[in-house]
Formats: C-alpha cells, structure tokens, sequence
C-alpha cells in the first residue's frame, strides 16, 4: 500500500493531486485544515503495481501466492483469537459455577 500526504488551498485541489499521483482508485485515509490549508492523507493498494512488475505468469502466481498464504495466516489467527474469547468466557462461567457451589454448600 502506498500512503502519501497532500497539502493544498482546497479539497478540489488536493483530490486532483491525489488523483493525479495515485490514480482514480485512491483512497483518502484523513482530512484536515491547518492554517487556511487543507492537509490531506490518501492511499492506494499496490497489488496491480506487483503485478504489473512481475516478469512472467510464475512471478505473477508467486505474488499471489504469497497473499493467499498471509490472508489464510490472517484467518487461522483470527480463529485462535475466537478460541481464546470462547476459553476465557468459559473461565469466567466456571469460576461464577464455583462461587454458587461454595455459597450452597456453606
């Protein structure tokens, strides 16, 4: 991802530097005015860029390769965090079970 701070008079002005220097499918990320001037963060995804770089279809597939491997990393995380969320929450009912238990029998 490419991420590039703009300074400029107005919004007008800014979006078409952005777009001008990023492309059409720029994001922008944040917008604020300083001093009478509008300062504003923009991004765009570079994956077209690696892809365009790439020298044949094997670094082509290579690249996207690489991403499949990192989202499905991102996932098996995310579904260790789950674990650990569904763990604690039963942490908690049992400690709660346990508090009832001592209270009954005392």
């Amino acid at each position: 991802m490419q991420v590039k701070r703009y300074k400029a008079q107005s919004i007008n002005e800014a979006m078409k530097k952005i777009k001008a220097d990023l492309g059409p499918d720029a994001i922008v990320l944040s917008s604020k005015r300083l001093n009478g001037k509008f300062e504003v963060l923009a991004a765009r995804d570079d994956i077209d860029e690696i892809l365009k770089g790439s020298n044949a279809g094997k670094d082509e597939k290579e690249g996207l390769d690489t991403f499949s491997i990192i989202r499905s990393e991102v996932n098996e995380l995310k579904s260790l965090i789950m674990g650990f969320k569904k763990e604690s929450s039963i942490h908690a009912e049992l400690a709660e079970l346990k508090e009832t238990m001592s209270a009954l029998f005392e």
